[in-house]
């Protein structure tokens, strides 16, 4: 029973990170781009994950794959928000909103938008 599960589980993973790659390919804006990084390495290390554990006795094993998961979950969300203030100081030459921009700002003073 153990074994199509693990054919599954790394299946879908691969499924997954073959339609995010398809999707980095078609978008046109890097902006963009950026929402089809996070899948590979959230869900699919995340399932190739489950698969060790299921597949190998030894928990050191899957120890080792579930913290090299935690850190990719927690590290992406870091690379991607360097990545995107990158790319808006390379547009902009600055990361602060510029003349004539719509950005909401939140002002705590009112408890609201504003």
């Amino acid at each position: 029973m153990r074994t199509p599960l693990l054919w599954v589980l790394l299946g879908v993973a691969s499924l997954l990170t073959l339609a995010c790659c398809i999707g980095l390919a078609v978008m046109p804006r890097p902006i963009e781009r950026l929402h089809y990084v996070a899948p590979p390495t959230t869900i699919a290390a995340g399932l190739v994950t489950v698969a060790l554990f299921l597949a190998d006795p030894d928990a050191d094993v899957g120890a080792r794959a579930a913290f090299f998961t935690l850190t990719l979950v927690l590290m992406n969300g870091v690379a991607t928000h360097a990545t995107a203030r990158a790319m808006r100081i390379r547009a902009h030459g600055t990361w602060l909103p510029v003349p004539g921009e719509r950005v909401r700002v939140h002002r705590p003073d009112t408890g609201g938008d504003a």
